[in-house]
């Protein structure tokens, strides 16, 4: 019992130790793969929100400036508390659409209260807004893109699509949580992978023999290890294996010789057969052999044979 409890100590460490070494080096992997995941993240997303209100804004602007080509009166549009709520309603993370003249002045407005934003866009025309390109500015906590209203007689004002910056940190938070999941997944599926590893390839292979060992202790020689493997382990187990065949055989020679005593007349051979008789009786008395035929394989039953199934099934 003793030995079977430090063989198991043993084994334990074995384990526990590649263990702890596989999973301090899967975490340190892992968490530098999702640092940078998250920075790249991070990096792409906001030119991404960037071209989503950039193409929003262009198509609005556009609509603004096909009604004004049609004759409209740019500040008698009619409508456009609705037109702007319609697009506000179908993209949550816009907060505001604001369309000003060409002084900055707010002309049309949907959304969140514009406060100090004003004041910005006050400034826009002056900064390049009515004759440059879009462009997309950090005010305040919002993402504001800018779109010249162009028409045929000349750009009428700019019109403001406002992103909420809460709305890119709350992706981001999102995208954090995507990652602990799968590096919570990633955990799971290669613990159960490291564990059926070794289990198969390394710890349940040498209690296999530890057990046989113990048996042949014991005197017990009529099972062997089917385990095949061109590792130190399967070397190891083949040698082992080896050394139990060879001893049924001469334990079956030995049988023969035996037999042939039995058939044997004078005696000297009955003598001689009696006195091997009786070493075949302490022989049975202290070991047990396999039969005629060959000893069977030792089939050692372990919970990871349901587990890792189970582990499949579910995932």
């Amino acid at each position: 019992m003793l030995r079977q409890a430090q063989d198991s100590n043993v084994l334990g460490n074995i384990r526990l130790r590649l263990f702890g070494l596989t999973i301090v080096l899967l975490l340190l992997s892992l968490a530098t793969i999702s640092y940078y995941a998250l920075r790249q993240f991070e990096r792409d997303l906001v030119p991404e929100m960037d071209r989503k209100a950039l193409t929003i804004g262009e198509s609005l602007a556009a609509e603004v400036a096909k009604a004004v080509d049609y004759g409209i009166p740019f500040r008698a549009l009619r409508g456009m508390d609705e037109f702007l709520g319609a697009t506000l309603k179908s993209n949550g993370e816009i907060k505001y659409l604001a369309v000003t003249d060409e002084t900055g002045k707010v002309v049309f407005h949907n959304g969140v209260d514009l406060g100090p934003i004003a004041d910005y866009f006050i400034n826009a025309p002056a900064l390049g807004g009515l004759s440059g390109s879009a462009r997309s500015t950090l005010v305040g906590d919002f993402y504001d893109t800018t779109v010249p209203i162009a028409t045929s007689a000349g750009t009428v004002g700019l019109l403001h699509v406002g992103i909420d910056k809460k709305f890119v940190q709350n992706r981001l938070k999102d995208i954090v949580y995507d990652v602990l999941i799968v590096l919570l997944v990633s955990l799971l599926v290669t613990f159960e992978l490291l564990l059926f590893l070794i289990v198969f390839n390394i710890a349940g292979p040498i209690e296999a023999v530890n057990k046989l060992m113990t048996r042949a202790e014991n005197g017990d020689f009529r099972r062997y290890l089917g385990y095949r493997s061109n590792d130190e382990v399967g070397r190891f187990i083949t040698t082992f294996n080896e050394t139990i065949h060879l001893i049924n055989d001469l334990y079956q020679g030995i049988l023969g010789r035996v037999e042939r005593y039995r058939e044997a007349k004078g005696d000297e051979l009955r003598a001689a057969r009696r006195r091997m008789v009786a070493c075949l009786r302490q022989l049975h008395d202290r070991f047990v052999f396999a039969d005629a035929t060959k000893p069977e394989i030792f089939r050692e039953k372990s919970l990871v044979d349901v587990r890792t199934p189970m582990f499949i099934f579910v995932f």
